[in-house]
């Protein structure tokens, strides 16, 4: 009977540590195809945070035993409810101070996990806000994670329950697995962001001196004939700003007068070819002439200063930007732009177009001096 008993007992030990180990082999392999989700959706989510913020609170309530959970960010001083799953009031869209009277506030000021098993036991002297959110919401216990980055912290992932009691290890661990997640998803999101940007930077840069080689290109071949270069001069810079039409006008006599164009209408072009213009407010090339910079027009058939309206609605121009031709210090001529939209010019593109101006005047000049040589 003695030998029996120890067979008995024995064979209890060998079936505890298989529940044991099983138990373990099942939290081990949750814990991992939960963080398998969550780096899924990073991958699939590389501009958009919100998608893997969604995935991180779905699996940490799902994971960490947790009848709620959500991602608190940081705002300056703030601490603002960005995503949330569970049952629980989510007090989403709600700013709270960034100290620490709140369990999110502590944890991201601390840099730690701060686990509050019943927040009834909690000092009101320290924990005013956590306890007075927790009334309002019926929570007693929370569990929250900072997610660091550099040390710093972004924000925080919060669990939460109705019930009094503590998370166990693993679920601690586990949570603050999902907070650096989070933390890598927001920052892989800003280095996309920032890659993306100096791309478009690049690749403008990159057009910007191909059209320049263009134009240079162009300048080189016409030695003789002006209208081929100041042709692709306005095309080039129409085509570089998104404009449609665009102009070129010389000084003559006092008075401003259309030499050539791109995308105009016929109308438009006989109008603006027999009419010359003096500087004053009533013209976008009479406002260049008048102050001698850059001018921007928001919307020309809206502006009340603006006189030929008839003769814009006739080409639908709404938008404009009109840039002086400088020769030896002295307004030598303008180049007009124009959209078919209201969309302001930005400051990169005045710029572009004054290096236009610039190249104009050069192949004027150049065609000038070529032809008293020749003369």
């Amino acid at each position: 009977q003695i030998e029996l008993l120890e067979t008995f007992a024995a064979q209890a030990v060998i079936a505890i540590e298989n529940v044991r180990l099983f138990t373990e082999l099942r939290d081990t392999l949750q814990q991992q195809t939960a963080t398998a989700e969550v780096l899924r959706v990073i991958s699939q989510s590389p501009t958009d945070v919100q998608p893997v913020l969604t995935a991180v609170v779905s699996a940490a309530r799902r994971f960490c035993g947790a009848d709620d959970a959500m991602i608190v960010l940081r705002d300056g001083d703030e601490q603002l409810m960005a995503t949330h799953e569970g049952s629980m009031p989510a007090l989403l869209r709600t700013r709270i101070p960034l100290d620490r009277s709140s369990t999110t506030g502590r944890a991201a000021l601390d840099g730690r996990t701060i686990h509050v098993p019943d927040v009834a036991a909690l000092d009101p002297a320290e924990h005013g806000l956590t306890i007075e959110l927790a009334r309002r919401t019926n929570v007693r216990a929370m569990l929250a994670a900072p997610m660091l980055r550099e040390g710093t912290a972004v924000g925080c992932v919060l669990l939460r329950r109705p019930d009094p009691g503590p998370f166990t290890p693993r679920q601690i661990e586990l949570l603050e697995t999902f907070a650096s997640q989070a933390v890598i998803a927001i920052a892989n999101v800003r280095l996309f962001k920032e890659l993306e940007s100096r791309n478009v930077e690049l690749r403008e840069s990159l057009e910007y001196q191909t059209a320049m080689s263009d134009v240079l290109k162009v300048m080189s071949r016409s030695t003789f004939d002006l209208e081929p270069v100041l042709r692709i001069v306005l095309e080039t810079a129409a085509r570089q700003c998104r404009a449609q039409t665009a102009s070129i006008f010389q000084l003559e006599d006092g008075a401003f007068r259309w030499k050539v164009g791109y995308g105009l209408h016929p109308l438009y072009q006989q109008a603006e070819a027999r009419t010359p213009i003096l500087p004053g407010p009533g013209t976008l090339v009479g406002r260049v002439a008048a102050a001698g910079k850059a001018i921007r027009l928001a919307d020309a058939q809206a502006d009340p200063d603006y006189m030929p309206k008839e003769a814009a609605r006739i080409q639908n121009m709404r938008s404009m930007l009109g840039v002086p031709m400088m020769r030896d210090g002295k307004l030598f001529g303008v180049i007009a732009l124009a959209r078919d939209r209201v969309e302001a010019f930005s400051d990169k593109q005045v710029e572009l177009v004054q290096v236009f101006a610039d190249q104009a005047v050069i192949a004027i000049e150049n065609v000038r001096l070529i032809n008293e040589i020749r003369d």
